[in-house]
This record gives structure tokens, C-alpha cells and sequence, in this order.
């Protein structure tokens, strides 16, 4: 999280960060992350990876999928979320 205090109605952006500590590429790589309690999920404000779901963000959360990343490469994965 960008803001390790936020104000009520304030966005501010999650960022998870996948690093591929193997030596060898890693493939068809699933993430999923529940919007945390107390925060509203930003429509539409979901990115990174080579696709992206946030059709059920409030009930089953966001999930991310990324085709392909090489030995030893990271990837940040973001959404926004405005604090209730």
C-alpha cells in the first residue's frame, strides 16, 4: 500500500510484487488477492500481468495471470482501493 495511513474516502494503490526466484521461466502463473475489509475496490483500476479479472472483487477478489516470467525477473501487480 502506497499510504500506511489513509484518510476515510482517500485512494491509494496496492501493490503486489511476484518475483520468480527459480532458474528457469515460470509459466501460466495464477494470483488472486481479496480486497482487504474496510476499503472499496476502484472499479477498472486493476493492472499488470497479461490478463486481469475483477469481475467478483468484492466477493471472490481480484485475480491476475501472467503468461510468462523469466529466472530471476519480478513483476508488480496493482489495484486501487478508497478507504470506507
Amino acid at each position: 500500500m502506497n499510504n500506511a495511513t489513509p484518510e476515510e474516502g482517500e485512494e491509494y494503490t496496492y501493490t503486489i510484487n511476484v518475483l520468480n526466484s527459480s532458474v528457469q521461466t515460470a509459466t501460466n502463473i495464477e494470483i488472486g488477492d481479496l480486497v482487504p475489509a474496510g476499503v472499496t475496490y476502484v472499479a477498472l483500476s486493476i493492472a499488470g500481468g497479461t490478463s486481469r479479472t475483477d469481475a467478483n472483487a468484492s466477493t471472490t477478489g481480484l485475480t491476475w495471470t501472467i503468461a510468462s516470467l523469466a529466472a530471476g525477473a519480478n513483476l508488480d501487480l496493482t489495484f486501487q482501493a478508497s478507504v470506507d
